[in-house]
């Protein structure tokens, strides 16, 4: 019954030792299919995951140190399944011991949950816009409290434009516009300070090829 665990679980499986080196990992998830297990024994948990925003053998070292289990944990984690990615897992951590208490390593769980998150991104930004753009008519403004909504909590930048006759009051054109219409920089938002801009708030320049929208 291991030896299937661990040849056909769909959920991630991996032992590491008080060293936390890798004692063995299931090889059924997408992410292990194309890896030899034999590779991967014995070595260093900061060399198997890379996490994106935080050190995988510093969370691990301290579920070993303590006993504290980690639960739910959201973590980052930068794949080479064909093309590099990142993805993210849900990463259980328990703290393995024996009989007489003899601690004997981690036992870590991770399940891929990036289209998950990803659905629940695009809802709460959903969710956003709804409540806080679109409460003037001025699409000027508009485009502002668009930008505002969406940096730094969705986006690091968010540049908005709008087809220039629509600010003077006519009526918006049909899609897709062409090459050559006039469009207004009507927002720009960065989560970086003093960011450089090709093109100021205000400024109005003809579209250099088509626009879906």
């Amino acid at each position: 019954m291991l030896e299937a665990l661990f040849t056909q679980s769909p959920i991630g499986l991996h032992l590491f030792d008080t060293n936390l080196r890798v004692l063995r990992v299931n090889t059924a998830t997408p992410f292990m299919r194309n890896v030899s297990p034999h590779e991967l024994r014995g070595r260093r948990v900061r060399d198997v995951y890379r996490l994106v925003d935080e050190d995988a053998e510093a969370l691990l070292r301290e579920v070993l140190d303590t006993g504290i289990p980690v639960l739910r944990h959201m973590a980052r984690v930068h794949v080479e399944e064909g093309e590099p990615q990142e993805r993210t897992f849900e990463v259980n951590a328990l703290r393995l011991e024996d009989p007489q208490g003899k601690v004997l390593g981690v036992a870590v769980t991770a399940v891929d949950v990036t289209e998950r998150e990803r659905a629940h991104a695009r809802t709460k930004l959903l969710e956003a816009v709804r409540g806080n753009v679109g409460r003037t008519m001025d699409p000027a403004v508009t485009g502002e409290e668009l930008a505002a909504t969406l940096v730094p909590a969705f986006a690091d930048i968010a540049i908005v434009e709008v087809v220039h006759s629509v600010i003077r009051g006519d009526d918006p054109p049909l899609a897709p516009l062409p090459t050559g219409t006039l469009v207004m920089r009507t927002a720009f938002r960065s989560a970086r300070p003093r960011p450089p801009q090709a093109h100021p708030v205000g400024e109005v320049r003809r579209l250099a090829g088509s626009c879906p929208a």
